[in-house]
């Protein structure tokens, strides 16, 4: 309608999409809507009302753009918060990894512990068996020893009664 210049239709139009902006509190829509208004305003030569609608242009412009401000700021901080969040779980899964592999580490050296120690106390048990077997052995040689101690003094006093009879008996002789 401005390029047909139908300027009261376009005022028309304008409004009316306006009033459906304000009811669906659609505030880009509102800005382009007012600087519209201002321009068709400027266009008919009310300049009086075109800067009414121009200063609403304005404060719906800077009203939108701090939407998009806060908008964007909200994102980068919910960005952060996930970079943050997600750091904190990787530092947690590399923590409880490390935990795993030291309880690992700690479970394979109770095990070996556990077997060398089973073994220290068989080797010890098989050595005091072998101990008590070699005092046993010693027992029982100490005892033929003794006994053949006995029998060799036995045999060397009868050999000394030999000698003595085999002497008596040459005399005799």
């Amino acid at each position: 309608y401005i390029k047909q210049n139908k300027l009261s239709l376009a005022e028309e139009h304008a409004k009316l999409a306006l009033q459906a902006a304000k009811a669906a509190n659609l505030r880009a829509f509102m800005r382009d809507l007012y600087e519209m208004l201002a321009r068709i305003e400027e266009l008919q030569g009310d300049e009086k009302s075109a800067f009414r609608y121009y200063k609403l242009f304005t404060a719906y412009k800077d009203s939108v753009q701090n939407l998009i401000t806060v908008t964007e700021v909200a994102g980068q901080r919910l960005r952060f918060e996930t970079e943050k969040k997600q750091t904190e779980i990787e530092l947690l899964k590399k923590d409880a990894e490390l935990k795993s592999s030291l309880l690992k580490s700690r479970n394979y050296l109770l095990v070996f512990s556990s077997l060398s120690l089973l073994l220290t106390l068989g080797l010890l048990w098989v050595s005091y068996r072998n101990y008590k077997r070699i005092r046993y052995k010693n027992k029982q040689l100490s005892d033929k020893n003794s006994e053949s101690s006995d029998q060799h003094k036995m045999v060397s006093e009868l050999n000394h009664e030999l000698t003595i009879l085999n002497k008596e008996l040459r005399s005799q002789q």
